[in-house]
């Protein structure tokens, strides 16, 4: 006799009732009374519509659940599905003050070191533009211009971003931000664009640009 089918409890899918767990979210034991709490919802559950705040089979509007309607569901989807980048005119102007500052900061010293070349002092001085970011995302997570107007560089799961982060950053600059590849375009577009408004630096180093406070 063929076992009869109904919807989990858990995530909405339809399962074999008789099943010791379900096969979609591996809830177990499979029966009508279970419940989950947001610690046992995985991004495949959550992506099959199930809110873990009212624990219910429901749909999603901008990260809030629309049966219960409660903000804190909005910050469990932040958890699980990763963090969304800023792409506000804030950070524009961030951005404004960090290239004008460590250019001109970098512009200064290398013209100190009149022992050089000229092309020498050149690449000296970008090579100190760019540790400006280096060091500044690796020990701070942030920059002047990003701390300015409240923005820092977070992983995109919450956490603080590493040495290894701020360095993939911090070389893609070289092509994303540089005046003879077509200036800062190719980084302007991907963060319009991207789903978590990135630069290809940030994609490949699995970090955003999003407020901190």
């Amino acid at each position: 006799m063929p076992s009869e089918q109904q919807d989990c409890p858990r995530c909405g899918a339809q399962s074999v009732s008789d099943a010791e767990s379900c096969p979609n979210c591996k809830a177990e034991p499979h029966s009508e009374t279970d419940t989950a709490t947001p610690a046992d919802v995985s991004t495949e559950v959550y992506g099959s519509g199930y809110c873990p705040i009212c624990q219910t089979k429901t749909r999603w509007k901008n990260g809030i659940c629309c049966e219960c309607e409660n903000d804190e569901s909005k910050s469990v989807a932040r958890n699980l599905q990763g963090l969304q980048g800023d792409s506000t005119k804030r950070r524009i102007f961030a951005a404004w003050i960090d290239n004008a500052g460590a250019l001109v900061a970098a512009a200064v010293i290398a013209m100190q070191l009149t022992f050089l070349s000229p092309l020498v002092q050149g690449l000296s001085a970008y090579a100190l533009f760019l540790l400006y970011f280096f060091v500044s995302e690796a020990i701070f997570s942030s920059t002047v211009g990003k701390w300015c107007f409240g923005l820092s560089v977070q992983s995109i799961d919450g956490t603080k971003c590493t040495i290894t982060q701020a360095a993939i950053r911090t070389v893609l600059r070289i092509f994303e931000l540089n005046p003879i590849l077509l200036g800062a375009l190719p980084a302007i577009v991907l963060i319009l664009f991207s789903r978590r408004k990135q630069r290809l630096g940030g994609m490949l180093s699995k970090t955003v640009v999003t407020s901190s406070r």
